[in-house]
């Protein structure tokens, strides 16, 4: 009897209706989509609406072809980063934008540019390296900036020294 993969999603909703998150937060799945699902995930079970955790899109890997990839618009600046807004009746944390994945699939094998090489659990993916960072080897440590920005040495609160990319003029 073959079982189609949109039956085995549904099946691995049902089954893992409650998943634990690293510091044993809990997940919990909703039947409500994401207003803007990732595509080419390996799986569609978080392409649906998390609690405090919005859409996570592709977290369970992508398809041959496609590469793993952080969406830099998932979260967003906050005055408020402890409070909450509904979407669909679902409390959604006020620095995650509900609209934006967090993990989506982009077409190659090797990370674009403006992202680094880097792994969840045994999945090759990229990381984002920063506002305006072509090229870098880890966040907030660009090599090299896109035309409109230049590099910027500085030092974080507790002496961390960070190599970032601000807007040429100003």
């Amino acid at each position: 009897m073959a079982v189609d993969s949109k039956c085995l999603d549904m099946l691995s909703l049902a089954i893992l209706a409650l998943v634990y998150l690293p510091g044993g937060t809990a997940l919990l799945f909703s039947e409500v989509q994401c207003p803007n699902p990732a595509q080419h995930c390996t799986q569609e079970m978080f392409n649906r609406v998390m609690e405090n955790q919005g859409c996570l899109g592709c977290q369970t890997g992508c398809q041959s072809g496609f590469i793993m990839t952080a969406n830099p618009r998932y979260y967003v600046d906050t005055d408020d980063p402890s409070g909450h807004y509904l979407y669909h009746n679902i409390a959604i944390a006020s620095n995650v934008n509900v609209s934006e994945p967090q993990w989506l699939c982009l077409k190659g094998d090797a990370c674009h540019s403006g992202y680094f090489p880097s792994s969840m659990g045994d999945m090759q993916s990229c990381s984002w390296c920063g506002d305006g960072c072509s090229k870098c080897t880890s966040f907030n440590n660009c090599e090299r900036c896109f035309a409109g920005f230049s590099r910027n040495a500085h030092t974080l609160p507790g002496g961390q020294s960070v190599v970032t990319c601000s807007h040429s003029d100003g």
